[in-house]
């Protein structure tokens, strides 16, 4: 368990080039020093399982998940310094597992959820926003950093869509 990533499920790449990497299971992210591919050079032991990571523009870790099989429909976001200390714990508006978090414009986190859309889980301070806060900002297409959207659309005719749309949007 204290060498590589057992189970690599979601990564994302730091300002300064670190790479973080959520292992869930060992409950755990592990880091890459830009340059030292042979091993991770930080741990943080989570004591819940990961289900993505993102990091923010000053390195700020966030991380949302749950304790499995007890905190299933209920993903917490939990937000880490960049030493791996636990800065505070949250909620995201979606309840699945296997949801993304990404940063948008402002530095502004925000998850999704299929039921209700992109909704910010953090506000320019970068403190937890509430579910209602959440449910009241959501919107539907994924916001990027800059002031574009991320669009995609598929046929409606169809159960099993074959084609997928995506386009970059201002």
């Amino acid at each position: 368990p204290e060498g590589g990533c057992a189970t690599p499920w979601a990564f994302d790449v730091g300002p300064h080039g670190k790479v973080w990497v959520a292992d869930p299971a060992n409950d755990r992210l592990l880091a890459w020093d830009p340059g030292h591919p042979e091993r991770p050079g930080q741990r943080i032991h989570l004591g819940f399982v990961p289900a993505d990571v993102a990091v923010g523009p000053q390195g700020s870790i966030y991380v949302p998940g749950g304790k499995l099989p007890d905190d299933n429909h209920h993903l917490r976001l939990y937000a880490f310094a960049p030493d791996g200390r636990k800065l505070w714990m949250g909620r995201v508006l979606t309840d699945l597992f296997n949801a993304h978090i990404r940063f948008g414009p402002g530095g502004i986190l925000y998850s999704v959820d299929p039921r209700h859309g992109w909704a910010p889980a953090i506000d320019g301070n970068h403190r937890p926003l509430s579910l209602a806060e959440q449910r009241r900002r959501v919107q539907p297409y994924q916001p990027v950093p800059g002031s574009g959207r991320l669009v995609v659309s598929t046929p409606l005719n169809r159960p099993v869509p074959r084609d997928w749309r995506v386009a970059l949007a201002t």
